[in-house]
């Protein structure tokens, strides 16, 4: 398993909206399928080329989870922002591909609204792997899991999970990591977690995206964390730590469920 990140610098100090993330997967599926799309009727229903089609991959297929995801902030001052991609070995020709693609949303289709362009962006394309091994300091340390946008876990029924634990955290990115790595989706860790909470607290926050299927902005609402744990076992520390890579919860494509992971001092 491989896991790229293209890293895009507009050059250029344009103040965006609250939260960028919808406004970049709108714009990037655009201009995605402008440079994909083979097929005479622009239609991926029925398409002859959709298995081989990196725009019907990203944005029309429906098993399992999408694979990328946009790295931006809440309230980020510039348009500044990463696509992370995470494929199988091999795919390194795609990367240019996508290049282009983020080059023509930049260039032709604009962002948000008003339609910004930035035709003098840079991109830097970097390619790393999950850390194999991370060695846990004394048990007496203290990790902190702090989110940076915020959370979309749900329940069963779908509605939001008001009341986030660090088991629902773990379980999310199992999920995530069974299914890109495997091709599987378990429905919890294979492992008990063992850890002393010693504080949580998380805001509701509500954010807007456009649809412009539906031509109007739909409500996104979310919870904000920030968790303070002991003597968390190491698989768990693994875990979190290949979360930052793949976040957690529903949404990610647009940037939610992002977070840090930071060890603290001993207490």
């Amino acid at each position: 398993m491989q896991y790229h990140e293209i890293k895009v610098k507009v050059n250029k100090n344009t103040k965006p909206s609250s939260f960028i993330g919808s406004a970049l997967r709108g714009a990037f599926g655009h201009a995605l399928k402008e440079t994909s799309c083979i097929n005479p009727s622009y239609k991926c229903e029925g398409c002859f080329a959709k298995e081989n089609c990196l725009y019907h991959e990203f944005y029309e297929q429906s098993n399992g989870y999408r694979p990328f995801r946009f790295n931006v902030e809440v309230e980020q001052k510039n348009y500044d922002f990463g696509l992370v991609l995470f494929f199988m070995e091999g795919r390194e020709s795609d990367l240019t591909f996508l290049v282009s693609a983020l080059s023509l949303m930049l260039n032709k289709y604009g962002l948000e609204k008003e339609h910004f362009k930035f035709p003098d962006s840079t991109f830097v394309v970097e390619t790393f792997s999950p850390l194999k091994q991370i060695f846990l300091p004394k048990v007496s340390s203290t990790v902190l899991i702090k989110s940076l946008t915020p959370f979309i876990l749900k329940q069963a029924n779908r509605s939001l999970l008001k009341e986030i634990n660090l088991e629902d955290i773990l379980s999310s990115i199992y999920k995530r990591k069974a299914f890109f790595e495997e091709g599987k989706a378990y429905a919890k860790p294979s492992f008990t977690p063992s850890y002393e909470l010693i504080s949580s607290k998380s805001h509701y926050q509500k954010t807007f995206r456009r649809s412009d299927a539906q031509g109007k902005k739909i409500p996104v609402e979310g919870y904000s964390i920030e968790m303070l744990v002991k003597n968390l076992d190491q698989e768990s520390y693994e875990l979190l730590k290949y979360g930052e890579l793949v976040a957690v919860g529903n949404d990610t494509v647009r940037g939610y469920g992002r977070f840090s992971v930071e060890l603290g001092m001993a207490l």
